[in-house]
């Protein structure tokens, strides 16, 4: 009987200032179930180097060289070999770089939009289908790190988490925090996570601290346990509102770049979220239905029960299973 090699993966992701915390997450979300059946390494540009400590303990974490695109993935083939699975979510590599590793190696590649890139497999993890057996698309493969757990219930002060991503290039932060009352609602309070990558420190605080507003500031959570302690969040519509679908906590989210505006389009059209829409197109309806959001508990609770029914929490497994059912040729 000829033993089966142990797979490793590679997983190559974009993380820095202008691409933020979201893809690296979503990676991590699938190499926590690729570690269960091989070697695992996640490669970094040097920009985003601060991200790998929140690799397990298991996965190896790596910061790339500035270098070539087609250099990098000729040193990637030449260090790893052509046996690895080659994971890319990218939005800044060229075509010829999917090129050269779907040429030698089995190749998966994780796309928000529309494109045709050189793969064995593409994953488009948010709402939809396709017939295509080479794509993976739907909430089923929506990938969620395992660290989440259900929201506890909370006493005394409303915990309101506003996030716009690990570096917010927008300024998104700030827009958001602008659109909400200067008078504080009721009991909440304001977790307000100020990304470590983030650049811009005028967040418009002191408006809603002369209002009453009790507000934290952290820069580098452990987001599933601040998650699991919110009772509701002010969210950009990217990976975090899976993670938020995950904790069972109501959210409003936001487009604050173009691959989002899709995402956020059809979960406020399936009153999954509140918003929905490109933050700063609207500031009076954003500033309607923020203080909605927070003074309609009822509301809140059926957005979230929508939004949690989403997914199952087994999407990085299926995609794991998906690639390792690749043979060496790069077919399923």
């Amino acid at each position: 009987m000829t033993m089966q090699p142990t797979p490793h993966f590679v997983f190559r992701c974009d993380a820095g200032p202008r691409a933020g915390a979201g893809h690296f997450m979503r990676q991590l979300a699938v190499a926590q179930h690729a570690k269960r059946h091989g070697s695992v390494t996640v490669l970094v540009p040097s920009e985003g180097r601060v991200l790998l400590e929140h690799l397990d303990p298991e996965i190896r974490g790596f910061v790339l060289h500035d270098q070539q695109p087609l250099d990098e993935a000729a040193w990637m083939l030449e260090t790893f070999g052509p046996s690895a699975i080659y994971v890319v979510d990218s939005y800044r590599l060229p075509p010829e770089y999917y090129d050269a590793l779907a040429r030698r190696s089995r190749s998966v590649v994780f796309d928000d939009g529309e494109r045709d890139l050189p793969a064995a497999l593409t994953v488009r993890p948010r709402p939809g289908s396709s017939a295509r057996a080479s794509v993976l698309e739907g909430c089923a493969y929506i990938p969620v790190r395992q660290n989440f757990s259900r929201r506890t219930t909370t006493r005394g002060a409303r915990n309101l988490v506003v996030s716009f991503g690990a570096s917010d290039p927008t300024g998104a932060t700030a827009t958001a925090l602008s659109r909400l009352p200067a008078e504080t609602l009721g009991d909440w309070r304001l977790t307000v996570v100020h990304g470590p990558l983030a650049s811009c420190d005028d967040l418009g605080l002191e408006r809603l601290r002369d209002g009453g507003w009790t507000i934290d500031v952290v820069r580098s959570p452990d987001m599933p346990s601040l998650l699991a302690t919110a009772d509701a969040a002010v969210v950009a519509a990217g990976s975090i509102v899976w993670e938020l679908a995950a904790v069972g906590v109501p959210t409003a989210a936001f487009a604050v770049v173009d691959n989002q505006a899709r995402n956020a389009r059809w979960l406020s059209e399936h009153r999954c979220i509140a918003g929905g829409w490109r933050l700063g197109a609207r500031p009076i309806m954003e500033s309607a239905d923020l203080i909605a959001f927070l003074t309609n508990a009822q509301w809140r609770e059926s957005l979230v029960d929508t939004l949690s029914g989403q997914i199952d929490g087994s999407g990085g497994r299926r995609v794991v299973e998906a690639a390792l059912a690749l043979d060496s040729g790069g077919s399923r």
